[in-house]
């Protein structure tokens, strides 16, 4: 039951954002930017194990990672404005952040 709950709440975050956009590209950008995602994931791992030291530690995860993420946005907005095409822009967007993710998990293991 708990699982259908969070699945319903999730998915409908994002059906919110994407109908939003239609609207709004702005409005829809406001609720992509929101840590809602973060929240939510937050809240259930505190539903599930009680462990303010578990949803710290994730908090904390989070923090770090935020920063290497932000190199898909403006990735896949510059190769979208190249005219490279939302089929190749998405996945090398996506590539680029792993590649990004790794090296800052390499350079910063000593935090993580």
């Amino acid at each position: 039951m708990l699982l259908a709950v969070k699945l319903l709440i999730s998915a409908g975050l994002i059906v919110l954002a994407t109908e939003l956009a239609k609207r709004s590209t702005l409005a829809g950008g406001i609720i992509l930017s929101l840590p809602l995602t973060s929240v939510i994931a937050l809240c259930w791992v505190w539903l599930e194990s009680k462990s303010s030291q578990k949803v710290s530690d994730l908090s904390m995860s989070t923090l770090w990672m935020v920063i290497p993420s932000l190199v898909f946005f403006p990735t896949l907005a510059l190769l979208l404005r190249a005219k490279a095409g939302f089929v190749l822009a998405l996945p090398v967007s996506c590539l680029g952040t792993a590649a990004v993710y790794w090296v800052f998990m390499k350079v910063f293991a000593h935090v993580l």
